[in-house]
């Protein structure tokens, strides 16, 4: 068999959701001579299907460097990362996916899988994760403080594409050289919860939030983000025996600060002369609730918002 014959027949096989022999027949079209993004591509997503992340990585990175595979690559870089347990990696990956210029589909669904993850990392920050605690008198009083500060180094901020191009959006196609920016930064999250135990199973509550992170040098302070959350709500929980009942509801106002910027040079983008910088900014107001019935292996439960979005000019 040729390499594109061994290549052809590993691509049925994949199809056939048979990750480990389309494997191999992708090693055997190499051996035979064929080194190509489309074939670095396919196996990274093979060894992805396959749980082989590290090999998987290797193989996407291979691919990404071809332009016309580097948005699905980055995307599937994305979802490697995070099957294998690594959010922020996976945060960065859809972050290049979502950014890029070339398929608005894979913009759109890298947007969707960034959102994700950060609301599966909203229901577990400590503000309002619950922990099992025994049925006994509580104070009357609860106040719960916590933060976290951080220092980190970005080598890319403002995810700077790393080889000058041509902006056909522009009829005198002129070439870009965009500027690579690094810097060091600080991600801070503050937070602090006061209950009011009311009743023996229900308490009323208000809690304060503050995320994001802070660039030290000035010029880069357009990547700086920042988050405001104000809660006020209640809690309820009760277990007896084999039966446990949890409902939580709250009402959320929150505020987002970030800079819409042009990743070529890091300052804020304008349209026809506008600028359009503060479009990232927006506030957002309404009720949460959710609710769990579990009784021994059977649980039943629910989550209800309602947001309203305001964008800030």
């Amino acid at each position: 068999m040729s390499a594109q014959d061994l290549f052809d027949d590993g691509n049925r096989l994949f199809r056939d959701d048979l990750y480990w022999a389309a494997l191999l027949r992708y090693e055997q079209a190499g051996e035979a001579g064929m080194n190509t993004p489309l074939l670095h591509y396919n196996s990274g997503v093979a060894h992805y299907k396959a749980g082989q992340h590290i090999r998987a990585r290797e193989s996407l990175k291979k691919a990404a460097r071809a332009s016309g595979l580097e948005p699905l690559a980055h995307f599937n870089l994305g979802l490697n990362a995070y099957a294998a347990g690594d959010p922020n990696e996976a945060l960065r990956w859809f972050r290049l996916a979502r950014d890029q210029q070339q398929n608005e589909q894979i913009s759109g669904m890298a947007r969707k899988a960034i959102g994700r993850i950060r609301s599966r990392q909203r229901s577990e920050d400590p503000v309002i994760q619950r922990v099992e605690r025994e049925q006994k008198k509580k104070d009357a009083f609860d106040l719960k403080l916590f933060g976290r500060v951080g220092f980190g180094n970005d080598t890319n901020v403002f995810r700077s594409p790393s080889e000058p191009y041509i902006d056909f959006s522009d009829p005198n196609l002129p070439l870009v050289t965009p500027v690579v920016q690094s810097g060091a930064f600080l991600p801070v999250d503050l937070g602090v919860k006061y209950m009011i135990n009311s009743y023996r199973f229900e308490g009323f509550y208000g809690a304060y939030r503050l995320s994001g992170s802070y660039y030290q040098d000035r010029e880069l302070q357009d990547a700086d983000e920042l988050s405001h959350e104000i809660r006020i709500g209640n809690e309820y929980y009760r277990r007896e025996g084999n039966r446990k009942r949890e409902v939580y509801s709250a009402f959320r106002f929150s505020q987002h600060d970030e800079t819409y910027y042009d990743p070529d040079d890091g300052l804020p983008r304008t349209s026809g002369g506008v600028d359009i910088g503060d479009r990232m900014n927006y506030t957002r107001y309404g009720p949460d609730i959710k609710f769990r019935q579990t009784y021994n292996n059977f649980s039943l439960g629910g989550v209800a918002k309602a947001n309203r979005p305001i964008i800030r000019s």
